[in-house]
C-alpha cells in the first residue's frame, strides 16, 4: 500500500495510510524535466500500450483546454503556449479488495483531496468516488458508476488561474460499503499539469486574489503541503 494524499484540513502524522497501489509515469519529452520512464519487463506490450494511452489523454487535455478558454472568453489556443513541454502524469491506481482487512480508524481508499494541476481526466473502474462542493463542511455525493465515460475534475491550478471563479474538485474514495460486492476497483487518471516553468496570473480583469506563480513550485509546494513537509525557500 501506498501513502495517498492526506486531507487539506488533516496532520499528516495522524493520517492512515489509503487503501491502494500506484503506478505512474510522465511525459517523455526530457524538456518537461520530469525524471525518465521506468517500465516493468512484463507484461512485453504494457509500455506500447501505456505510452499510446497516455498520448491520447494529451491530445484529449489539449481538447478540454480549448473548451476551457472558449468558456473564459480567451482565444480558443490560450493554453496552447503553456502546454508544449508539459508535466502530465498519468496514474493506475489500484484499490484491493479488503476481504480479511481490517482498516485503521478512518483509513479509506482514498482520502479527501483535490488535485494539483488544471484538469483531471480519469476512467473510473467501480463505484466508491465521492465528491463534495463544500470543502470546509463536506457533504459527500456519490459518483455514478457509468461505462466507458470519462469524469473530469479541475485542479488547485485552475482555481488559481480563473481567481477562485472555478473551483477545484474535493473528492475521496470510500470503502467498500457493508453488504456490498464491490470487491477490488482500479482506475487510471492522467493529470494535467502545464510547463514547469510557466508563469500562471490571474485571469482577467478582477483585483486578483493570488499573486504570480511558476507552475512548476505551485505543484512541488503542493507536493511538499500533502507529505507534511515545509517548502526551502
Amino acid at each position: 500500500m501506498s501513502v495517498g494524499k492526506a486531507a487539506e484540513n488533516a496532520s499528516f502524522a495522524t493520517t492512515p495510510p489509503d487503501l491502494k497501489e500506484l503506478f505512474t509515469i510522465g511525459p517523455e519529452n526530457p524538456a518537461s524535466g520530469m525524471p525518465a520512464r521506468i517500465w516493468p519487463d512484463r507484461p512485453v506490450d504494457f509500455e506500447a500500450k501505456w505510452s499510446a494511452y497516455y498520448k491520447a489523454m494529451e491530445q484529449t487535455a489539449d481538447h478540454i483546454l480549448r473548451a476551457i478558454a472558449i468558456a473564459l472568453d480567451l482565444p480558443e489556443n490560450f493554453f496552447d503556449q503553456f502546454t508544449d513541454h508539459h508535466a502530465s502524469a498519468m496514474r493506475a491506481l489500484n484499490y484491493p479488495a479488503l476481504d480479511g482487512v481490517k482498516p485503521l480508524p478512518g483509513q479509506i481508499r482514498a482520502s479527501a483531496h483535490t488535485d494539483y494541476g488544471t484538469i483531471t481526466i480519469l476512467r473510473a473502474g467501480g463505484p466508491g468516488l465521492q465528491v463534495s462542493k463544500d470543502k470546509e463542511t463536506p457533504s459527500w455525493h456519490d459518483v455514478p458508476t457509468l461505462d466507458d465515460v470519462f469524469i473530469i475534475n479541475l485542479g488547485d491550478l485552475m482555481r488559481r488561474w480563473t481567481n477562485n471563479k472555478w473551483q477545484s474538485t474535493l473528492h475521496r474514495v470510500i470503502n467498500p460499503l457493508e453488504g456490498s460486492n464491490w470487491g477490488r476497483r482500479q482506475s487510471i487518471a492522467f493529470f494535467h499539469n502545464i510547463n514547469k516553468d510557466a508563469v500562471v496570473s490571474v485571469l482577467g480583469n478582477e483585483e486578483p486574489l493570488y499573486p504570480p506563480i511558476v507552475a512548476g513550485q505551485f505543484l512541488l509546494e503542493k507536493h511538499l503541503a500533502a507529505t507534511g513537509a515545509k517548502v526551502i525557500k
